[in-house]
C-alpha cells in the first residue's frame, strides 16, 4: 500500500492511511485500531497495557495540505488525552463551532 508515516518527536507519530478516502472509512480504520492497540501486548509471559492516544483527521479535497492536516490531527490528540477515549476523530464543524463560541 501507499501507506506512510513518520516521526513527529520522541513520543508521536504521523500515519497517512493512503486508501482511507471518506468519513465512514476513517471511522472504521480508527475502530480497528482502537481494537489493535487497546489489547495489552505479550511480552515475556506478562501482557503489558498500552497507554495510546491517537487523533484523526481525514485528508480531503479540502485539507488537502498535509501540514494542516497534521495540526487538525494534534487538536483531535489533544482532546483524546483530556478524555477517557483512546482516539478522536477531528471534526471541522464541531471546531468551527468551538472557535465561534470561544470568540464570545
Amino acid at each position: 500500500a501507499d501507506d506512510k508515516w513518520r516521526v513527529l518527536d520522541d513520543n508521536r507519530f504521523c500515519v497517512i492511511l493512503k486508501g482511507v478516502s471518506s468519513q465512514a472509512e476513517l471511522e472504521l480504520a480508527t475502530s480497528k485500531l482502537s481494537r489493535l492497540f487497546t489489547a495489552p501486548l505479550p511480552f515475556k509471559n506478562e501482557q503489558v497495557p498500552l497507554q495510546i492516544r491517537a487523533g484523526f483527521v481525514a485528508l480531503g479535497s479540502s485539507n488537502s495540505d498535509i501540514n494542516v492536516a497534521v495540526r487538525q490531527a494534534e487538536k483531535a490528540l489533544r482532546r483524546a488525552r483530556n478524555s477517557s477515549q483512546f482516539f478522536q476523530l477531528y471534526d471541522a464543524q464541531s471546531e468551527k463551532m468551538r472557535s465561534t463560541n470561544e470568540r464570545w
